[in-house]
């Protein structure tokens, strides 16, 4: 199952999917949180003023995500991902183990 957390900056998403995580894990169940901010585009291309309106669809590299990430971790139920992170001023590398 895959469930997403969505919402504005500082509305308590990274709470509420820590409570969600930490009760299916209470049940004898594996679950992880994925965060997103990883796979947002540069702050140029995802703040364009025309771009307001789908801002889902232009700022996250959602294929990305689900080629490098969700779908391999379905599939083989662990992963370690190294991924170009989006910052202000370019971009850095980090290695994640899920």
């Amino acid at each position: 199952m895959l469930v997403a957390v969505s919402g504005i900056d500082g509305s308590g998403k990274g709470y509420v999917t820590e409570r969600i995580v930490a009760g299916i894990q209470q049940k004898g169940l594996n679950a992880v949180a994925v965060n997103v901010d990883g796979w947002l585009k540069l702050p140029p291309r995802r703040f364009q003023r025309s771009n307001q309106r789908a801002f889902y669809r232009h700022a996250i590299r959602f294929d990305d995500m689900f080629e490098q990430l969700i779908l391999p971790l379905k599939r083989q139920r662990s992963i370690r991902v190294e991924a170009d992170l989006a910052e202000e001023d370019g971009h850095r590398s980090i290695t994640t183990r899920v």
